[in-house]
This record gives structure tokens, sequence and C-alpha cells, in this order.
């Protein structure tokens, strides 16, 4: 396999959007086999998944959790180009669905049982709309494109860093002209070390 001859250390597997019938026992089953199967040629090996971060329906992660070595959960694109509304692109807390509640809630049973197998990531790139008003979760008028934090830090302390207390995120906007506003929502050191603190809180 590509793996041995090139001496990598493992696999991450991530299908994307993955159909419901899918999910459960057959991805759970197929990650213990192909588990088992990298194994047999290199015990070293490590194999993981990664898992949305929310079950919207059919997954099984204590199941998840059990055929492979870790879950890289997928802590963002809690917001984006398909959204009506500005927000974040991974929310530590408010509304239904956050960062803290995919933790506690959406992966209680793995996070109370095993808390070493999960692996949190969260976003280094943030997300720019053409909204209806300067106001956090104002109506998009149009998607822009993703952005980078190397743009963002800059571009926030030109504009004004605003902070959404909500979310516990950082964002920013500016005028284009009386009926739209560019909003820019992203993570920063702060946001950022408030998602580290969780996970690290979960050990």
């Amino acid at each position: 396999s590509r793996m041995i001859q090139y001496q990598l250390d493992g696999i991450n597997i991530d299908f994307e959007s993955l159909n419901t019938a899918d999910r459960g026992d057959v991805v759970n089953n197929f990650m213990a086999e192909l588990s088992a199967y990298v194994k047999s040629t290199n015990p070293e090996a490590e194999i993981s998944f990664a898992g949305p971060a929310v079950n919207w329906s059919g997954w099984k992660f204590q199941g998840l959790a059990n055929s492979c070595d870790y879950i890289f959960i997928m802590g963002y694109s809690f917001w984006g180009s398909w959204s009506t509304t500005t927000g974040a692109c991974a929310p530590l807390t408010g509304g239904s669905i956050n960062i803290a509640n995919t933790v506690n809630v959406q992966y209680s049973a793995v996070t109370q049982s095993a808390p070493e197998k999960l692996i949190l990531g969260v976003p280094y790139y943030g997300l720019k709309w053409i909204a209806r008003t300067s106001q956090p979760g104002a109506s998009v008028i149009d998607w822009v494109s993703s952005t980078r934090f190397t743009t963002d830090q800059p571009n926030s302390q030109t504009y004004g860093l605003q902070w959404n207390t909500n979310n516990q995120v950082p964002w920013y906007r500016w005028q284009i002209n009386d009926t739209s506003w560019y909003q820019v929502w992203f993570d920063n050191d702060s946001s950022l070390g408030l998602k580290y603190a969780l996970a690290q809180s979960k050990n």
C-alpha cells in the first residue's frame, strides 16, 4: 500500500456528506475492518476518522470511537456560503448548535468514556458576506468568500474588531453603501484559546 511505500504514520478517513444509510454500524464496521487490516501490516499506524460536529442522523459515535484510534471532530462550518444570516464559522456557545454542544452533547458518550480519542478541529479561516445591516446575524445579500487569518487580523484592526459575546468569536464590518455592509467572521487567539481550553478541560 502507499502508506507502507511512503512510510506514513497512518490514515485519516474523511467521507464528506456520507449517506444516512452508510452511517452508524456500516461506517463503524468499515473503520474496524480498515483498522485491523492496516494494523496487521503496521501495528504502530494510527487510524482516524473525520467526524461531523453535529449528529444530524444515524451516527453512533461511541462505536466509531471503538473502531479506530481517533475521531477528528470537524468543529467548523456552522455558518458558510449557504447561510441566510451572518454568523460564526465555529461558535463556542449560543444557539442550539455550537462547539460546546458538540463536545458535551453530540459526543457526550465518547467525551466521558474515551476523551483521548477525540481531536477537536478548529478553523483558521473566516467567512465574508455582503449583509443588509451592520448588526450580527444580519440577513445575507450575497456570499463573498472564505478568508484567511493573515488578512482578517490586520483588517479587523483597520475596520474595528468586534466581539460577539453570544458565540464568543470576533468579527468586523465596514459599510459599502446605504443598504449594505461587508461582514467578516473569523477566529483569533482569543476565540481559539477558548476552544482549546474546552478541549483541555475534557482531556
